[in-house]
């Protein structure tokens, strides 16, 4: 793999890594606060519910269980549901009758836990610890669907912009690596273009005291002792030849 694409690569995963990391802090923190707002709607609803059954709040009885969807009263649109139960934890007022109750059991937790968030099948609930103005304690819990719409907007987009800044980074790591490799590439050509037949040429650097100026000096040294090598070698061939050729020499 050529150190251009390996400095690109690498560019790209850290580049990718941090902005994982700011995109999921970003949709977490929106995710926290839609339901933040969504619970906080619930709370509302369930408490303006109570203040208007609990005005007439002797009149409250305990319901009878309805079986079929014909028998219910007064229902908020499908999936929705306020429910208020009294100290025994009777129901006592449902917007939805024929949804099934909770268990003693759990209304028992829930009461014993104040003000708590859950989720009951597919809807996300609240309960409510809550006095009348006699001083009766009730549990009040409603019900809704969590309308994720703006979460999955909002998951699109950030989807679309990571895949659009890891191209831009893709392409302007490809440009700076190759800009950072430049003098890497014109100090191999000069050295692809050293002949035997020319010791003298030197490679050219930038004096700019980096690790190539460094590497640069390095080389042209390496060469000079290979010249002085091949002249110290060439003037003792011509020594040896001029002695041979000498007669006084034999």
């Amino acid at each position: 793999m050529q150190i251009r694409t390996k400095l690109t690569l690498q560019f790209i995963v850290l580049v990718a890594s941090m902005l994982v990391a700011s995109l999921c802090f970003i949709y977490i923190e929106f995710r926290d606060m839609t339901e933040d707002e969504f619970y906080e709607s619930l709370r509302s609803k369930a408490l303006m519910t109570a203040e208007m059954v609990l005005h007439d709040e002797e009149k409250l009885q305990p319901l009878q269980e309805q079986s079929t969807a014909q028998d219910v009263g007064v229902s908020l649109p499908f999936r929705e549901n306020v429910v208020i139960y009294n100290a025994d934890l009777q129901r006592v007022f449902a917007f939805n009758r024929t949804k099934v109750p909770f268990s003693l059991k759990r209304l028992s937790t829930l009461k014993a836990s104040g003000e708590t968030r859950f989720v009951d099948e597919n809807l996300h609930a609240l309960s409510i610890s809550h006095k009348s103005h006699t001083g009766n304690e009730y549990l009040i819990i409603a019900e809704s669907v969590f309308n994720s719409e703006e979460l999955g907007h909002l998951r699109n987009i950030l989807m679309v912009t990571f895949f659009l800044c890891i191209g831009l980074v893709a392409a302007g790591g490809w440009f700076y690596a190759g800009q950072a490799m430049a003098p890497v590439a014109s100090i191999v050509n000069q050295v692809d273009a050293i002949r035997p037949t020319d010791l003298s040429a030197r490679v050219q650097g930038q004096n700019n005291r980096d690790e190539l100026s460094r590497l640069v000096f390095t080389f042209n040294r390496l060469l000079d002792r290979i010249q002085f090598a091949f002249r110290m070698q060439k003037s003792f061939i011509s020594n040896v030849s001029h002695e041979l050729k000498n007669p006084l020499s034999v």
